[in-house]
C-alpha cells in the first residue's frame, strides 16, 4: 500500500494544476482567446488525472481491492480507471497525430472507434486474467494481447506518417511535435504493463482453496497465509506492483497530460497577445 498512498498526492497534482489554468485563463481575456486555451485535449487531459487521483484514493484508503483465494490482493480499482482514462488518452493522442495528415474526418473517427474499443476489450481480458488462478489465465492474457498489438501498431502508423519511422521531421506543425512526445511516453509505459502482470501473477505457490489458512486470507490476507507456510502468487509481491504501477501510471498520465496541459505555458500565463488559430487543437 505504501506505493498506492504515496502516488495519491503525485498524481492528484494534474488536475489542481489543469482547473488552475482554466480559471486563469479566463482572467483579462476576451472569448476568442479562452477559447483558443480551453481546448478539447486539455480538458481530457485534465479529466484522466482526475479519474486516476479518484482510483488512487480509493486504493489509499484502504478500498477497491479483494483478496483472492491464494491470498494475493486484487486491486480492481486500478482497472476501473484504466477502463476509463486509456480511451480518453487514446482519444488525445490521435487527435494530435492526424492534425496535420490528410484524413478525412470519417476516417479518423473510425481509427478513435477502433482503438477505443480494442483498448476495451484489452483492459477487460486483463482483468478476467488476474481474477483466474488457474493456467486458463494465460488464454485471456493473450486475448488482451491481440487487443494491445494493433493499438501499438497504429500508434506507431500515425508517428510514421511525416515520413520518418520513430522521429520528428522537420518543419512540423506545432500539434505534430506535441504528438511525438506524448507518443514516446504512452509507448513506453504501456510496453510495461503487460511485464508487470506478469510478474504479478506468475510463480509462488496457491494455498488450497479447502484449506482454512486459505480463507484466513479474508482478515489477515497476505501476511496470514504467509504465517500459514505459503507463498501467494507472484514473482513481485503486492507492495512492489503497487509500487511499479505507481510509477508508471505518473509517468503515463500525469506527465502525459502534463505535456498537453503545459504546452505554450509562457503564452497562458505572459504578457504575450495570443492570436486565436481556428484550426489549433493545442
Amino acid at each position: 500500500m505504501g506505493g498506492v498512498c504515496l502516488a495519491f498526492p503525485s498524481i492528484a497534482l494534474l488536475p489542481l494544476q489543469s482547473f488552475r489554468c482554466i480559471f486563469c485563463a479566463r482572467c483579462g481575456r476576451t472569448p476568442a482567446q479562452i477559447a483558443e486555451i480551453i481546448t478539447l485535449p486539455r480538458v481530457i487531459a485534465g479529466v484522466v488525472t482526475l479519474v486516476a487521483s479518484l482510483a488512487y484514493l480509493t486504493m489509499a484508503t484502504g478500498h477497491g481491492y479483494v483478496v483472492k483465494c491464494n491470498g494475493r490482493q486484487f486491486y480492481y480499482a486500478r482497472y476501473v480507471d484504466w477502463a476509463i482514462t486509456t480511451p480518453l488518452m487514446l482519444w488525445d493522442l490521435v487527435t494530435f497525430g492526424t492534425a496535420s495528415s490528410t484524413s478525412t474526418s470519417g476516417s479518423v473517427n473510425l481509427t478513435r472507434v477502433f482503438l477505443v474499443v480494442m483498448d476495451v476489450f484489452m483492459i477487460v481480458a486483463g482483468l478476467i486474467g488476474e481474477l483466474i488462478e488457474g493456467g486458463e489465465r494465460w488464454a485471456f492474457f493473450g486475448f488482451s494481447m491481440l487487443a494491445f498489438i494493433p493499438i501499438m501498431w497504429f500508434l506507431c502508423k500515425l508517428e510514421n506518417d511525416d515520413g520518418v519511422c520513430c522521429g520528428a521531421a522537420a518543419g512540423l506543425t506545432p500539434e505534430s511535435k506535441l504528438f511525438q512526445r506524448i507518443l514516446m511516453i504512452t509507448i513506453i509505459t504501456w510496453s510495461i504493463y503487460p511485464i508487470v502482470w506478469i510478474l504479478a501473477t506468475t510463480g509462488g505457490t496457491s494455498a488450497s482453496v479447502g484449506a482454512p489458512v486459505a480463507y484466513a486470507a479474508a482478515e489477515g490476507g497476505y501476511r496470514a497465509l504467509a504465517e500459514g507456510g505459503f507463498t501467494a502468487v507472484g514473482v513481485i509481491s503486492v507492495d512492489a506492483e503497487c509500487w511499479i504501477y505507481t510509477v508508471l501510471d505518473v509517468i503515463a498520465k500525469s506527465v502525459f497530460g502534463g505535456v498537453i496541459v503545459c504546452w505554450n505555458w509562457s503564452e497562458w500565463f505572459g504578457n504575450q497577445a495570443i492570436v486565436p488559430t481556428p484550426v489549433s487543437m493545442l
